[in-house]
Parts: C-alpha cells; sequence; structure tokens
C-alpha cells in the first residue's frame, strides 16, 4: 500500500477529481461521482474510521488505517460509505 502524506493529492488527469468527506453524526458517504477507480485515505492524527462498500459503515467493516491509501476499483463514489467520528477528514481521489 502506498504511503500519502495528505498534502501530496494532486489531479493527474483532467477527468478526476478529489472529494474531501467529513464524518457527522458517525458516518459520510462520497458523492455521486461516477468513476473507475477511487483512493481512499484517512491521514494521520483522525480517530478510527470504518470502510463499507454500498452500505452503511460501522465499526465491525474494513478499518482505514491512518496515513495509507487505498486503491478501490468502484463506478461510482456514492459506493464509499465510511464510519467514524465527527469532524474527521476522509480524502477521496476518483479517476474516470
Amino acid at each position: 500500500m502506498a504511503q500519502n502524506d495528505g498534502k501530496s493529492i494532486q489531479l493527474a488527469t483532467s477527468k478526476g477529481g478529489v472529494e474531501v468527506l467529513t464524518i457527522a453524526n458517525d458516518v459520510a458517504q462520497g458523492a455521486d461521482q461516477p468513476c473507475r477507480r477511487a483512493w481512499i485515505y484517512s491521514p494521520t492524527g483522525n480517530n478510527d474510521a470504518y470502510y463499507n462498500h454500498g452500505a452503511t459503515a460501522d465499526a465491525d467493516d474494513y478499518l482505514l488505517l491512518e496515513g495509507v491509501e487505498i486503491e478501490l476499483p468502484i463506478s461510482n463514489t456514492n459506493q464509499i460509505n465510511i464510519y467514524g467520528t465527527d469532524g474527521d477528514k476522509i480524502y477521496v481521489r476518483w479517476y474516470g
């Protein structure tokens, strides 16, 4: 898995972008952005955050490690569901 400092997220193409998800009421969901691939990143200093594909996330889902970016082969960023601590931010880079 690639490491990322959260400051070097850049667009590599005009067919991509970045979403910043802010957790509120324990959850966050990606916007409705069609894509072919996305990467999610929980910055160092965040509390535990969990990811689920397509369904509401909770503390039994995939733990996002701080400072580690994971790649997701998805068709829309609205399939990204996060559970975590209010106010924490999760970064989503999408392409496609």
